[in-house]
């Protein structure tokens, strides 16, 4: 069942009509040190530290999205480390990758759909076959590993990552030190998440993780990376934001420079979209527009106050 939300400033309404308007608040905590989601018809609000998972995989029956975790708090005003991927531009999990050569190759997830993360953005757009960390089979719909990836863990440790198949619902993958000491395998069985929208796995435990409420949410309040205009030129630099993206079966329509008061939400039906960043992070003003601006990785970190 889809669920469609009119969105206004920082107005949500989660029905035909805005006739009961209902203000509620997102918590992030201090120093944005959660993960906020949320559930409009119960108003109930699930937090979760930043920290809590690492790789995310979509457990939907059909897909093969696999998320890394974007999001990080920030202390006395300056962001605080958090999660990187890079496409290690190998095959070979035998290769021992340096980071250093990497730098211009950090992927990202695209917040546009809950099927397709960071680890699909490698995929050649041309090839339906090629899910970026591995190629489907036509025939069969099993999907057999290939790429390997390079994760950059919040404590600056190095870990490569492969994920090998995704057969009969089954991630297996396997990561190791950057030497290929400590090599360990994981799988992931989607039938165990079912319900959830994706299985949360933590390289700090080496096990999935209890992220999403039960009752599943429509909005998720996070810091995450989305390119930004670098202030004074034409350029888009990846970009730590705090935003807010919509659940698996929300849609949303955006309107602009209305009375929420006497908006209509048959006025913007046509305009729904099911992608997750229409609210986004541009529906508030930066009171402090940016924190620092780290030209190794050529990444901002923007901040708000409010």
């Amino acid at each position: 069942m889809k669920k469609q939300i009119l969105h206004l400033g920082l107005l949500l309404a989660a029905s035909q009509c805005l006739m009961a308007q209902e203000l509620q608040e997102l918590n992030a905590g201090a120093g944005y040190a959660f993960q906020s989601y949320y559930s409009l018809p119960t108003g109930d609000e699930t937090l979760v530290a930043n920290d809590a998972w690492d790789l995310a995989f979509s457990v939907a029956a059909a897909d093969a999205g696999i998320f890394i975790n974007e999001s990080s708090g920030s202390s006395m005003g300056q962001p605080l480390p958090y999660i990187e991927l890079y496409d290690a531009l190998s095959t070979d999990f035998s290769d021992q990758p340096d980071p250093s050569s990497l730098e211009d190759f950090q992927v990202f997830n695209a917040e546009k759909s809950w099927s397709k993360g960071a680890l699909n953005e490698v995929a050649d757009p041309s090839d339906p076959l090629d899910l970026g960390w591995g190629f489907r089979d036509a025939n069969s719909e099993d999907v057999e590993g290939e790429r390997v990836f390079v994760v950059k863990l919040r404590n600056g440790q190095y870990r490569k990552l492969q994920v090998q198949s995704l057969i009969g619902g089954i991630y297996t993958f396997r990561y190791a030190n950057l030497d290929g000491s400590n090599e360990t395998s994981k799988t992931i069985n989607k039938a165990d998440h079912a319900g959830s929208t994706l299985a949360y796995f933590s390289f700090a435990t080496g096990n999935t993780v209890s992220v999403e409420p039960a009752a599943g949410f429509d909005l998720f309040y996070c810091s995450y990376i989305t390119p930004f205009p670098v202030p004074g030129t034409s350029d888009l630099v990846p970009t730590g934001v705090m935003g807010v993206l919509s659940g698996p079966g929300v849609q949303v329509a955006q309107a602009n420079g209305v009375d929420p008061n006497t908006a209509s939400f048959d006025d913007w039906a046509d305009s729904l979209s099911a992608d997750i960043d229409v609210i986004g992070y541009d529906w508030k003003a930066f009171s402090r527009y940016l924190v620092a601006y780290l030209s190794k990785h050529r990444l901002f970190r923007a901040d708000h106050l409010g």
